[in-house]
């Protein structure tokens, strides 16, 4: 390294006497972090391929076109309609595979609170998160047995809400990987209706005992 000197400032600044190379480390003891990062870089970029991939080889359907499934709740779906409106809070799709990766297409909008979707596997709950407003692709299931059926549900978690007049979430397509099929949805045994107001819908069950931000 050389030293020489900032002319305004009058502080000493440090040159390399040699090229940095971006895969070679500056001395002895960068090279184990070098390794980590660029094993981590190697390792997201092949995951990235990988996902690309498996996107390009999905299979995607319409609403119209999945014969077999199951819609939860109170809507405005028609049998030809190639996407359906979750409104009420607990309305849900089901849809029972024979798949090794499923993927929904979901859009929403809102002003004041985001819309949030709950995905069930066989009864058990696997995931939750927050809609995008845009329309964007999520992989809800990955590496399933494609030898087993598994029942998928796609559920609204969030209540309608009355002072948020443009709140509204659309369920556009699902797709499966190539050899993925869609089966029949059993019917349940019992049926439940459940008619209240935000009590019955469940409201601020996700959080501690303690949280009441959302009273």
């Amino acid at each position: 390294m050389n030293e020489s000197s900032d002319k305004n400032t009058g502080t000493s600044i440090k040159k390399c006497s040699r090229p940095i190379l971006p895969f070679a480390p500056l001395n002895e003891e960068d090279a184990p972090q070098n390794k980590i990062f660029y094993s981590a870089v190697f390792y997201n970029v092949f995951i990235f391929i990988k996902l690309y991939y498996t996107i390009l080889n999905m299979k995607e359907y319409k609403l119209n076109q999945i014969v077999h499934k199951r819609i939860l709740g109170r809507n405005a779906y028609k049998e030809n309609d190639q996407e359906l409106s979750l409104f009420w809070g607990g309305a849900a799709l089901e849809i029972n595979v024979k798949a090794r990766e499923v993927y929904v297409c979901l859009s929403s909008d809102y002003a004041d609170h985001e819309q949030w979707i709950s995905v069930e596997i066989n009864g058990a709950p696997i995931s939750r998160f927050m809609v995008n407003k845009e329309k964007t692709l999520y992989c809800i299931a990955r590496n399933l047995n494609p030898q087993k059926e598994n029942l998928i549900s796609i559920i609204k978690d969030v209540q309608p809400m009355s002072e948020d007049s443009v709140h509204w979430l659309l369920i556009h397509s699902v797709s499966l990987d190539d050899a993925g099929v869609f089966c029949p949805v059993k019917a349940r045994n019992c049926k439940i209706e459940v008619i209240g107001d935000s009590i019955t819908a469940g409201e601020g069950l996700c959080g501690a005992p303690e949280e009441q931000d959302w009273i």
